[in-house]
């Protein structure tokens, strides 16, 4: 997850000089557990959202991993800038 985290973080770096990243997409459909430190690099993502303004779905994702990131408060509600929501398909996250 931090390999994660560090990568979107230069995407939204190299954006200063070109087109920048509005929304993230996630699929879980492979992802068998969070860790701590996995939550912690979620919540550091979350911010990162915050500041640089754009969006995150994640989709696949089990009910104890959403658990974990109810607890770093990393969705929001649907309306909020930026939005970081949950979709049960990947295709409704990436619509």
């Amino acid at each position: 997850a931090d390999g994660l985290y560090e990568a979107v973080r230069a995407r939204v770096e190299a954006a200063a000089d070109g087109v920048p990243m509005r929304y993230l997409v996630l699929d879980f459909l492979h992802v068998s557990e969070l860790d701590t430190s996995a939550v912690q690099a979620f919540a550091k993502l979350a911010k990162l959202s915050n500041v640089e303004g754009f969006c995150i779905a994640v989709t696949k994702i089990s009910e104890e991993m959403r658990e974990r990131l109810d607890r770093v408060n990393f969705f929001t509600s649907p309306g909020a800038e930026p939005t970081r929501l949950r979709f049960d398909q990947l295709d409704d996250g990436a619509a």
